[in-house]
């Protein structure tokens, strides 16, 4: 060949597709030669001269193993859609039964009954505002749903008391993104959520909990979702503290922009928290 060898041509082919069949024809009587194209993934080596039953039957066998490779391929495209529609199967089982406990977790008191609901929108209200993929956005508002689901491994002793914790059963308390983040380890795909499970307790100045990380380096699912968190336990009745009004929990998130929240998502929380405290003052109204 003038412009290219065969192997160069060989090499292309094989690029293109690694289970193209190719049979290289030669005049070339050196075996370096042969060795070097079966190494770079020639089926059969001809050299010339040669009869047309010689290349009918390498044809022939070429095209049974084209045959087998493809059946191959199939076969392996079928396992892998097959393992994968298992695997969302599985997922999708092992999160509804996630759903469920959380559910149960939130039907044992007031307080908590539509928290996750309403953490999740208002966490919605933040992600909304950033350039964020739908995946990443999916994510944090799973993660909103199920950020309490570790409150499962604490006795209800500690979790219903209706006076205030002693150091010990505070103590109890933080454990439970850790234990929420463990619940969720098993879905591999979950690792974002997870994350933001583990650290939505965590201060942007570092004073949180589970692991005192701060600033940037607490994930921003979890920054968003210590905002959201924060806002409705302020605005929600709780066995010994009433419910502060939308505004009250507004200026407080602004207080503690820098401190306790991420200055940036405080920012951007307290505007599209706008709606709800005019929407909250025309119904006191009425």
């Amino acid at each position: 060949m003038p412009e290219r060898s065969g192997l160069e041509l060989l090499e292309d082919l094989r690029a293109l597709d690694r289970d193209a069949v190719v049979i290289m024809i030669t005049g070339l009587p050196e075996i370096d030669t042969a060795a070097r194209a079966v190494r770079a993934g020639a089926y059969d080596y001809l050299r010339k001269p040669f009869s047309a039953d010689t290349v009918t039957a390498a044809a022939a066998r070429a095209i049974e193993h084209r045959k087998l490779l493809m059946e191959r391929r199939r076969y392996r495209e079928h396992l892998e859609r097959e393992v994968q529609a298992q695997t969302r199967k599985i997922r999708s089982l092992y999160l509804e039964s996630v759903h469920a406990l959380n559910n149960a977790l939130e039907a044992k008191d007031a307080y908590t009954q539509g928290h996750s609901l309403r953490v999740a929108r208002y966490t919605d209200m933040i992600t909304s505002a950033l350039d964020l993929s739908v995946e990443t956005r999916e994510s944090i508002h799973l993660a909103a749903r199920l950020h309490d689901i570790g409150k499962i491994g604490v006795r209800d002793e500690v979790l219903l008391k209706d006076r205030r914790l002693t150091p010990e059963e505070f103590a109890q308390i933080r454990e439970h993104p850790a234990i929420g983040a463990r619940i969720l380890d098993p879905i591999t795909d979950l690792a974002g959520a997870k994350a933001a499970v583990l650290h939505h307790h965590e201060r942007w100045d570092g004073r949180g909990y589970p692991e005192g990380l701060a600033g940037e380096n607490i994930p921003l699912g979890a920054r968003a979702l210590f905002i959201a968190d924060a806002f409705d336990a302020m605005t929600t009745d709780r066995t010994y503290v009433k419910a502060r009004s939308y505004a009250f929990a507004v200026e407080e998130i602004r207080r503690c922009a820098g401190t306790q929240f991420d200055p940036d998502l405080a920012a951007i929380f307290a505007k599209a928290a706008g709606p709800l405290i005019t929407g909250a003052k025309t119904a006191a109204s009425v």
